[in-house]
C-alpha cells in the first residue's frame, strides 16, 4: 500500500531513480512514457477499490475460453478487507 501511494504521487525523476535500469531497457524516456500511459491511471484509483478481481477475470477471460466471467462468484473467493484495513494504516 506504501508503494502504490509514493508511485501514485511520484513524479517522472523520482520513478527513473527508483525502478533499476534492466527494467528500464536501456531507454529512460520510453520508460517513463509507457509508465505515465499504462500505470498511472491503475494507481490514480482508489487504492481500497473493489473493482480490481473483477477486472482480472475480465482479463483471464479474454485469452481463455474455459472462463465465464458470469459464473465466478466473486463475493465466494474475494475480500477487500486487507486492503481497505491497509489503506488506513497508510495514510
Amino acid at each position: 500500500m506504501r508503494a502504490d501511494k509514493w508511485l501514485a504521487k511520484a513524479g517522472p525523476s523520482d520513478v527513473v531513480k527508483t525502478v533499476p535500469e534492466s527494467y528500464q531497457l536501456g531507454d529512460k524516456a520510453l520508460y517513463l512514457a509507457a509508465f505515465n500511459r499504462a500505470a498511472r491511471g491503475v494507481l490514480a484509483r482508489r487504492p481500497d477499490a473493489d473493482s480490481g478481481p473483477a477486472t482480472a477475470v475480465k482479463v483471464l477471460a479474454s485469452f481463455d475460453p474455459k472462463i465465464d466471467p458470469a459464473k465466478v462468484k466473486l463475493a465466494d473467493t474475494w475480500t477487500n478487507d486487507f486492503a481497505k484495513r491497509a489503506n488506513l494504516k497508510y495514510k
